[in-house]
Formats: structure tokens, C-alpha cells, sequence
């Protein structure tokens, strides 16, 4: 699956899916340890903030994540960092 330049909703929408399905696409690929270059998707700044997150929480769950995040971060942009 080649990952298309751009938000996931506007590549759902081009490909008469939902959202979720492209999410959860990445998530896989990232899973599988494919590499994803998120910055296609997401700005620096922003993977910069999650991955900050991330490192503060010191956890993998999500919810103490999103509590160091402001409100527009979403749990798919966590998940995919």
C-alpha cells in the first residue's frame, strides 16, 4: 500500500472510505515495522509535541498521553508516533 501525501480524511474521502480505515491502515504498517514517513501526514512540530508526550507520560497507554496534549491532538496521531 503506497501511503498518499496528505490528511487521512482526504484520502478516505479519494478512495470512498472512512477515516478510520485509514488510520487504522497505518497503524498497521507501522506496527509491522514498516517504515512511515509521518511527516507526509503530520507537521514536525506536531510529531515533535506527541513524541514529547509520549516521553513525559512514560507510558504506552494512551490516555495519559492525550492528558499532556492539547485538545486537537488525536489519539490516531499518539498511536501512529
Amino acid at each position: 500500500m503506497l501511503w498518499e501525501k496528505g490528511d487521512p480524511g482526504e484520502i478516505a474521502m479519494k478512495r470512498g472510505l472512512v477515516p478510520s480505515t485509514i488510520s487504522e491502515h497505518l497503524f498497521q504498517l507501522i506496527e509491522e515495522g514498516r517504515p512511515i514517513d509521518l511527516s507526509r501526514i503530520l507537521s514536525k512540530e506536531r510529531i515533535a509535541l506527541v513524541e514529547e508526550a509520549i516521553e513525559r507520560a512514560g507510558s504506552e497507554r494512551l490516555a495519559p498521553i492525550k492528558a499532556l496534549l492539547p485538545k486537537e491532538v488525536s489519539y490516531d496521531e499518539i498511536r501512529w508516533s
